[in-house]
């Protein structure tokens, strides 16, 4: 199976960085959804990978691990 990369326009860019941001900010993912995002990214399924997001929301267990202050 081959995914085949789109070339985003400027919005498209700016709305992939801030996904990133969210990303970020969400202290990380599991490695099959960051496998799954990675591939959404690539193949330009924005909205898709922004859904996921919000599917799956924060990785859990960041107090617990001594992650926040």
């Amino acid at each position: 199976m081959f995914d085949v990369p789109k070339v985003l326009d400027e919005r498209g860019r700016e709305v992939r960085r801030l996904l990133g941001v969210a990303l970020t900010a969400s202290g990380g993912l599991g490695s099959g959804h960051a496998l799954n995002l990675s591939r959404r990214f690539l193949k330009g399924e924005l909205t898709e990978a922004f859904l996921s997001l919000v599917k799956f929301g924060p990785r859990g267990g960041r107090e617990e691990r001594g992650l926040l202050g």
